[in-house]
C-alpha cells in the first residue's frame, strides 16, 4: 500500500480512484529500479496539473529521490510534503546510500568464472611442471620426481595468459571478481590452514632458534633502507614504506604504515611495486639458492623466511623447496620464521611513524620522489 501511495503521488493522482492507483502501482513495481522509475515519471508525465515537473531542470536528484522512497517505505505521514520538497532538499552524501546486498546465488554466479579460471591455471601449472621436470631428467638420463615445482610454473603461466592478449577486456571484467576472491580470501584461508598445521612445540622451538636472526634482519632493514633511500634522494615516506615492506610483512606493513605517515598514492605505489616485484622474483629463485648455499634444513628455512618479503610469497617459496627437495622441515622453519617477523609489526609501525615525522619536519609529503 505504501508503494501504491508513492506511485500515485508521483503520477500526480493523489485523488485518483482506486483503479488508477492500482494501475500506477503495477507500473511502479514493474520497474527494476524504483529510483529510475521515479526519475522517468517526473521527466515524462504529461504537462498538466499543479506541482508537476515538466523538465529535467526541475527534476529532483536521483539521490534525493532515493531518500524519499525510503521515507515513504518507512510509512511516514508526511508523504505529500516530502514529494513537494524534493527540489529544495539537499542531496545526501553518497556514503549514506546502501544498495541492497546481492543474494548468495548472485554472488556465486559472479565469482564462479574467475575461481574456475584460477583453478584451471593452477592445475595446468602443476601438470606442466611434471612434464618439464620429466623431460629435464630424461635429458640427463635420470628418472624420478620432477625437480620443478608447480607453484612458480602456475604463476608464470598466469602472467603469460594475462599479458598475452588472449583474454579480452570484457572477459577479464567477468573473471575479475573470482580472481579477486582467490587472491584475498582463498589465499588468506590457505595461510591460516598452514598455521593450523604447525604445533605449539614447532613454533616455540623453531621460533626461538630464529629470533636472533629475525631481530638482526629487521634491524638491518629498518636502518639501512632509510639511510640508502636518503642517499638516493627518495622521499622519507617512501623509504619508510619500503623499509616496512621489506623488513616485516610486505604489502600488509605498507598498508598499515601509509595512512599514519600520510603517504601519497605515488609513494605507496612505488613501495608496493618494489615488494611485489622483488618478492615474486625471490619466491621463484631463492629456494634453489637456499639449497645451494645451506646444507641444513633449518638454515635454508630461516633464509627463506627472512629473504622473501610477503607472507604469501614466503609460503610459496617454502612449498617450492618442500616439493623439489622433499624437505618438510625447511618449509616449517620458513613459515615459523615469517610468522615471527610478522609479530614485530605492532612495534615497528609506531617507531617508523615517529622516525619519519622527525625526519620530514612535517613537510615530507611535499618532497615527491626527492
Amino acid at each position: 500500500q505504501q508503494l501504491c501511495h508513492v506511485a500515485a503521488l508521483c503520477d500526480g493522482r493523489a485523488g485518483a480512484d482506486e483503479e488508477q492507483r492500482m494501475a500506477s502501482c503495477a507500473m511502479w513495481l514493474a520497474c527494476e529500479d524504483s529510483a529510475a522509475a521515479l526519475s522517468y515519471r517526473l521527466l515524462h508525465r504529461p504537462n498538466s496539473g499543479e506541482g508537476q515537473v515538466t523538465s529535467a531542470r526541475h527534476a529532483p536528484s536521483l539521490a534525493s529521490q532515493r531518500l524519499h522512497c525510503r521515507h515513504f517505505a518507512a510509512g511516514s505521514s508526511n508523504t505529500s510534503s516530502s514529494i513537494a520538497s524534493t527540489n529544495t532538499t539537499p542531496e545526501p552524501s553518497s556514503n549514506n546510500q546502501h544498495p541492497p546486498k546481492p543474494s548468495l546465488a548472485h554472488r556465486v554466479r559472479e565469482v564462479a568464472p574467475g575461481v574456475a579460471a584460477a583453478a584451471i591455471i593452477c592445475e595446468a601449472g602443476f601438470a606442466g611442471a611434471d612434464v618439464l621436470g620429466a623431460q629435464l631428467l630424461a635429458l640427463q638420463g635420470l628418472s624420478g620426481t620432477s625437480p620443478i615445482s608447480g607453484i612458480p610454473v602456475a604463476i608464470l603461466l598466469g602472467l603469460a595468459v594475462k599479458n598475452s592478449g588472449l583474454v579480452s577486456a570484457k572477459a577479464m571484467d567477468t573473471l575479475t571478481p573470482g580472481l579477486q576472491l582467490c587472491k584475498t580470501t582463498v589465499l588468506q584461508a590457505g595461510i591460516v590452514c598452514i598455521g593450523i598445521k604447525l604445533s605449539a612445540v614447532d613454533i616455540l622451538t623453531t621460533g626461538a632458534v630464529g629470533i636472533p636472526a629475525v631481530l638482526f634482519s629487521i634491524g638491518t632493514g629498518l636502518t639501512v633502507i632509510p639511510w640508502l633511500g636518503n642517499k638516493l634522494g627518495l622521499a622519507p615516506r617512501m623509504s619508510a614504506l619500503i623499509a616496512a615492506g621489506c623488513s616485516i610483512c610486505g604489502v600488509t606493513a605498507i598498508s598499515a604504515l601509509s595512512p599514519i605517515i600520510k603517504a601519497n598514492q605515488q609513494e605507496i605505489s612505488f613501495a608496493v611495486a618494489n615488494v611485489v616485484l622483488f618478492g615474486t622474483l625471490g619466491m621463484l629463485l631463492l629456494p634453489y639458492v637456499a639449497h645451494a648455499l645451506f646444507p641444513l634444513s633449518q638454515q635454508a628455512g630461516i633464509f627463506l623466511g627472512l629473504a622473501v618479503h610477503d607472507t604469501a610469497q614466503v609460503m610459496g617459496a617454502g612449498l617450492t623447496y618442500k616439493a623439489v627437495f622433499h624437505d618438510e622441515l625447511a618449509f616449517t622453519v620458513a613459515a615459523v620464521t615469517k610468522l615471527t617477523r610478522n609479530v614485530f609489526l605492532a612495534a615497528v609501525i609506531p617507531w617508523l611513524a615517529w622516525r619519519t615525522e622527525r625526519s620530514t619536519g612535517g613537510d615530507g609529503a611535499k618532497r615527491g620522489l626527492g
